[in-house]
């Protein structure tokens, strides 16, 4: 069950940078002599920091639904929809005005 667990590499990943994250700390308070309160309070803002972070992401997520939904509703179809739409119609207008250069009256 354990070696399962180990082979996942999102799991080895969570493990290896946790120990490294120990590592670091204890290296911080033993060979630097940073209290252990400065690294509580360090440790108590960072994870303060990644809630609001994640709660950030949460709420922005329901912005984009909520803007994906608006741009369908308005049946653009999407931005390549539009630039092709546009290509057309250039494409009209320049053909227009390539008749309107080379008309059968110059020619008499």
């Amino acid at each position: 069950m354990l070696l399962k667990i180990l082979k996942n590499a999102h799991i080895r990943l969570l493990f290896t940078g946790s120990f490294f994250a120990a590592a670091f700390v204890a290296m911080a308070i033993y060979s630097y002599g940073v209290d252990v309160e400065e690294i509580k309070v360090f440790l108590v803002f960072s994870f303060l920091f990644l809630l609001a972070i994640m709660v950030a992401g949460f709420l922005f997520s329901f912005v984009i639904s909520i803007y994906r939904r608006l741009m369908r509703s308005r049946n653009s179809g999407g931005l390549l929809d539009n630039i092709e739409k546009n290509k057309i119609e250039d494409i009209a207008v320049i053909e227009d005005e390539i008749r309107s250069e080379v008309s059968p009256e110059d020619n008499k």
